[in-house]
């Protein structure tokens, strides 16, 4: 499932959300930010996929944006749920980056039974 950015004040809570989806398969969560990690990790998501982050996109907010997001670039579980921020393959408003790299992941899910 996915959702809307969370600056759209009409887009649901991750709890309403799962009311649409069967929790007892593998949920995979898709939002352009990872700003709700302590909203989705309560929940039976099973993967959360983000970005907007950039990586911090330009030195020296590749290190600032460490201490200002739960996870700014990576991966890191909470709970049952595994986050993944990349750094995306465009750039910000400023056109240009200094201290991350564009990026495409391929991701491939494996079955934990």
């Amino acid at each position: 499932m996915g959702r809307s950015d969370d600056i759209d004040r009409t887009r649901l809570s991750a709890d309403e959300l799962l009311t649409q989806v069967q929790t007892d398969k593998p949920v995979l969560f898709l939002e352009h930010r990872p700003s709700a990690m302590d909203e989705v990790s309560a929940l039976p998501v099973d993967l959360h996929l983000s970005g907007h982050t950039h990586g911090g996109q330009i030195f020296p907010l590749t290190i600032l944006m460490d201490w200002l997001t739960p996870l700014n670039y990576g991966s890191k579980k909470i709970a049952d749920t595994q986050f993944l921020v990349t750094s995306g393959y465009g750039i910000g408003p400023v056109p240009f980056r200094l201290g991350t790299r564009s990026e495409v992941w391929i991701i491939t899910l494996q079955s934990g039974v």
